[in-house]
């Protein structure tokens, strides 16, 4: 016996540590990366499509980066979600005054109050 401890090996189905960095790395680069691309072509509206998906992504990656600070034991996994995690709430918050990145409660549509105008904040004082 050499001493030597046999390299942990995560549970079948669930990725290794390395690669969920990646991972969620890799997710909140694209989320980024969507936002500028609506930003950009906002005034000939050709990004619609992106516009109406983007705060259902930004919603489910957050609940994904939520599970992972509860769940994982990688303390390099749990510190980068909740990186990823306040980046998303920043971009919730402050991305535009015309797009939001929020859910509506109600399954209501996410438009501004017109075209020049600004899009309603609903903050929880709960």
């Amino acid at each position: 016996s050499t001493g030597s401890v046999a390299p942990s090996v995560a549970p079948r189905g669930i990725p290794p540590g390395r690669l969920t960095l990646d991972l969620i790395e890799a997710a909140l680069l694209t989320v980024l990366w969507y936002i500028q691309i609506v930003q950009k072509s906002q005034a000939d509206g050709s990004s619609a499509t992106i516009r109406l998906e983007l705060p259902s992504i930004v919603s489910h990656l957050r609940s994904v980066c939520a599970e992972l600070l509860l769940a994982d034991s990688n303390p390099y996994v749990r510190f980068q979600a909740f990186s990823c995690y306040m980046c998303l709430v920043q971009l919730a918050v402050g991305v535009s005054d015309k797009f939001g990145l929020e859910l509506p409660g109600d399954d209501s549509s996410l438009d501004a109050s017109s075209c020049a105008g600004t899009f309603p904040v609903h903050i929880s004082t709960s």
